[in-house]
């Protein structure tokens, strides 16, 4: 590209008159000399395939650019460019390299009217020409003098480094670069086709991705995922903390005929005040009765209505009276007018014949269960339960109860994951603790993937630790993330595998108590969730920050109790004692997480701020009792 230099730059100025679509975009590429092109679309841009293609191009080829193409929404291209600066790794650049990509990214966002992002990973430059615009190849010619400027400065660094390394090793062997064959039309999966012998896994850096790129990926998985559920009948008396995977329909009205609201006396509500004769003394309210002029009913709450009553009067606005010459019955007084309809709940009321009570994919819990109930369903269909198994790996745990060898800590992760997740109604399987070593970590996962879907891991999640690379190499794993940025829980790890034709799943949390704790609220279990089709997330809420907390260079989860007080309408977030790092103790009595800023030059400090807080438990406490609180009449 480099020797033919003037010469594309003469051929693309003249190609560049085309049409403007993606298709000319190509063909203006196609047409120079010593340039190969690989058509690869994307069906989401804002997913983190993107940011894995992109990096596995850069580290499995040797390609000089990226241009990253395609018609998306003003969000999509924003979520582009995230992607394009976390993959950039700029530290070991030339100073003109650097100048070069900063200029090429001030001449597009000034030619499109939009931010555009470029950088380098490895040798590899990359450019987003993506966006709601449509000037692409006027976009293209407006760098074109300087991007052949920026590929020979880069040329020029490259041999400055080759030229270093020669001096400093002339027995160094020069690796080849591996071979790319095709032509626009090669597939995605040839071009990404890993190497047999996964050389490149030993070295391979996942990374750092945003807390908004991390969520929306666990989304998109699981959606996809949440589909493959299979469904099964179960009664309804065992139905509690299931899937809904039905809506559910009512065959009857609730009530199904008119029922009393209150204890009273059924009347005539055209008839006024005055005398009525009670018909039911005994006040039998279940007897199919027909009111006469002139007289009334007892009926308890939620009793039927008889038949021409129109009204019920409550007790209190009526007076018993003894009528003179007949002691065989019993009289009373109306004391006020009725009104028609009054204290008496139509037939449906509650429920109309037809209608849809509960909707598919509802979490089953005991309101759901009394609905259920009420239109008389003996058995329900559910999500068949999500199996899940929890492993924690470490050369150094010990179950609690046993003996503490020299340098053993108990394992804490496991039984407190596993008390989570049964907490909120999932069944895990507890499969023990493995050493951290690769075929006793191989062994148990290809076990554990005989009996569950997801496996959640504890422990060996960073990039150094073995886990990723077993994955990876024994079980042909794609690692949608590796890492967070976020402190703690930074190694968060989700990846997934194919066998036999189905899709399961690996869950990898950080070995650290705070850690763990913290990314399985965030993470997993938003992930498990979704998986059963359950779109329950946590609420996010402003609260206001009085303490100062220590901030970090990535953004801290730090657990605080959330109150409220009795006269304020703003939620105060009151410190475990963790203002510069959380320890185990901090979770005990706190029921949300305060998600603080990363650090920066000008605050290290967070002073008294309101920030978003994520509520994990109602709070339980105020700052009085409940009976200094008044409420509204």
């Amino acid at each position: 590209m480099y020797k033919d230099a003037k010469e594309n730059k003469g051929a693309l100025e003249t190609l560049l008159t085309e049409p403007d679509n993606n298709e000319e975009i190509f063909k203006v590429l196609t047409n120079l000399n010593n340039i190969q092109i690989y058509n690869v679309t994307f069906a989401t841009p804002v997913s983190v395939p993107l940011m894995q293609k992109i990096i596995k191009i850069c580290l499995n080829y040797k390609i000089d650019l990226i241009l990253i193409i395609g018609d998306i929404e003003f969000t999509d291209r924003d979520l582009v460019n995230e992607v394009v600066e976390v993959v950039t790794d700029c530290k070991n650049l030339s100073g003109n390299v650097v100048n070069g990509i900063k200029k090429i990214s001030k001449i597009l966002e000034d030619v499109s009217g939009y931010e555009a992002k470029c950088g380098m990973r490895n040798e590899t430059l990359i450019i987003n020409l993506s966006g709601p615009h449509r000037n692409k190849k006027q976009c293209l010619k407006a760098i074109l003098e300087n991007l052949i400027i920026l590929m020979l400065s880069i040329h020029d660094m490259k041999n400055s480094i080759v030229r270093k390394n020669d001096t400093s090793s002339e027995n160094k062997e020069n690796t080849k670069p591996k071979e790319l064959e095709g032509s626009s039309s090669t597939s995605e999966e040839e071009l990404f086709e890993e190497d047999d012998d996964n050389s490149n896994n030993d070295n391979m850096v996942f990374p750092i991705i945003s807390l908004h790129i991390a969520m929306s990926l666990l989304q998109e998985i699981t959606k996809k995922g949440s589909k493959e559920r299979e469904p099964e009948i179960i009664k309804v008396t065992n139905a509690c903390g299931r899937i809904l995977f039905e809506d559910i329909d009512s065959n009857l009205n609730v009530p199904s005929c008119r029922t009393s609201t209150k204890h009273g006396y059924a009347v005539i509500a055209a008839e006024g005040e005055g005398l009525r004769k009670v018909l039911n003394d005994v006040k039998d309210t279940l007897s199919v009765i027909s009111l006469e002029p002139g007289t009334c009913i007892w009926v308890n709450s939620g009793a039927p209505i008889p038949n021409k009553a129109t009204a019920i009067i409550p007790e209190q606005y009526t007076n018993p009276v003894e009528k003179l010459g007949d002691k065989e019955n019993t009289y009373i007084e109306i004391k006020i007018k009725p009104q028609h309809g009054q204290n008496i709940k139509p037939i449906g009321y509650d429920i109309r014949r037809g209608n849809t009570v509960i909707n598919k994919y509802t979490l089953i819990g005991p309101e759901e269960i009394g609905i259920l109930t009420s239109i008389g369903r003996r058995s329900v269909v559910v999500s068949s339960r999500l199996s899940i198994g929890i492993l924690s790996i470490g050369n150094n745990l010990e179950e609690p109860g046993n003996p503490l060898k020299p340098g053993y800590v108990y394992d804490i992760n496991r039984i407190t994951l596993i008390s989570l997740l049964k907490r909120n109604y999932l069944r895990p399987i507890d499969f023990g603790i493995v050493d951290n070593k690769f075929l006793s970590i191989r062994n148990k996962i290809e076990k554990a993937l005989k009996t569950v879907e997801v496996i959640v891991t504890i422990g060996s999640a960073s990039d150094k630790d073995l886990l990723k690379k077993i994955l990876i190499k024994d079980f042909n794993a794609t690692i949608h993330f590796g890492n967070v940025n976020m402190k703690p829980g930074k190694s968060t790890t989700l990846a997934t595998c194919k066998i036999n034709g189905k899709t399961q799943y690996f869950f990898c949390l950080p070995g650290n108590p705070t850690s763990a704790f913290i990314a399985a609220h965030m993470f997993l279990l938003p992930f498990l969730n979704r998986l059963c089709s359950l779109t329950i997330d946590a609420a996010i809420i402003p609260a206001q920050v009085d303490v100062p907390y220590m901030l970090h260079s990535r953004p801290r989860l730090s657990w605080v109790s959330l109150k409220w007080s009795n006269t304020g309408t703003v939620a105060h977030s009151i410190s475990s004692g963790n203002l510069i790092a959380d320890k185990l103790n901090n979770i005990v009595g706190s029921n949300a997480l305060v998600l603080l800023p990363e650090k920066t030059e000008e605050q290290h400090v967070l002073t008294k701020q309101t920030l978003p807080i994520l509520m994990i438990n109602n709070p339980t406490r105020t700052f009085g009792n409940l009976s200094s609180i008044t409420f509204p009449i």
